[in-house]
């Protein structure tokens, strides 16, 4: 028996490797062909605002996981048995931390003074990357758990070719910055649907208990990863919202189209 496991554990390392290059490499490409699609359309300040709402909302939304993912992982793979109450427990603490992250958002907004369009565009990439991320206690967290990541792969290369599709369908009909962040916002709604879909065929059938003590416990376990995922946003994305308060626009778009493909590379 323990063979066999070892035989599995052989088997599937290379296949689940596999799975999650191609779709990372797949997903990149798009999102580069995206970014050339949008910059050209926007022009560099039109870009530059989507840019800079992107990183703003991003270091705010690092809140959203919080090391949650990653602990979901761990535990669900000891007992699969229990992905259902973990996962379910888990969602309910994402919807408590999306309450906190939209208001630390509007305050954010309100005393940074920043001027519409950009504003409304931040409201809206905010509430898009909410959505996604808790798509990934479904997409990312249980299908890593259970092995199964050439779901996880197909989901990632769904989520961005449908943004892609939905932008160029609303750049076709005149649509400028606001109707490209409503397009993200429905990518990211059709993304969740579908997460929430397929994992639920694999999740075990038994009844769902919510549980405050194993919210708890989850939040306590998830502090020293969160910290470090705060920190690791911040980082990442700083020099976009500094360069957007500094500079402009015009020297955002220009950084970040740069900065895009070096990523890709990456």
């Amino acid at each position: 028996m323990a063979s066999n496991k070892k035989k599995k554990e052989k088997t599937s390392i290379p296949r689940n490797t596999f799975y999650i290059f191609v779709s990372q490499v797949v997903s990149k490409l798009i999102s580069l062909v995206f970014v050339s699609i949008v910059a050209r359309h926007l022009g560099t300040q039109g870009y530059g605002k989507l840019a800079f709402a992107f990183s703003f909302t991003y270091i705010l939304t690092m809140f959203m996981d919080f090391g949650i993912n990653t602990i979901l992982i761990r535990e669900i793979a000891r007992e699969r048995e229990k992905a259902r109450e973990f996962i379910y427990n888990a969602l309910v603490l994402k919807a408590f931390l999306s309450i906190f992250v939209l208001a630390l958002i509007f305050l954010a907004v309100f005393l940074s003074r920043i001027p519409y369009p950009t504003s409304l565009l931040i409201y809206i990439i905010g509430f898009a990357v909410i959505i996604t991320s808790t798509a990934e206690v479904f997409r990312s967290a249980y299908f890593t758990a259970v092995e199964r990541l050439e779901f996880r792969g197909i989901l990632d290369i769904l989520h961005r070719l449908a943004e892609l599709l939905l932008v160029v369908l609303f750049i076709l009909l005149g649509g400028g910055l606001i109707p490209i962040a409503l397009a993200i916002l429905l990518a990211s709604g059709l993304n969740f649907y579908l997460s929430w879909k397929w994992a639920s065929r694999f999740l075990p059938n038994l009844a769902i208990k919510i549980s405050p003590s194993l919210q708890k416990w989850i939040m306590k376990a998830s502090l020293p990863i969160g910290v470090s995922i705060i920190f690791l946003g911040i980082y990442n994305r700083i020099d976009t919202v500094m360069l957007g308060f500094m500079k402009g626009d015009v020297s955002v778009a220009l950084y970040n189209a740069a900065y895009r493909l070096m990523e890709v590379l990456v």
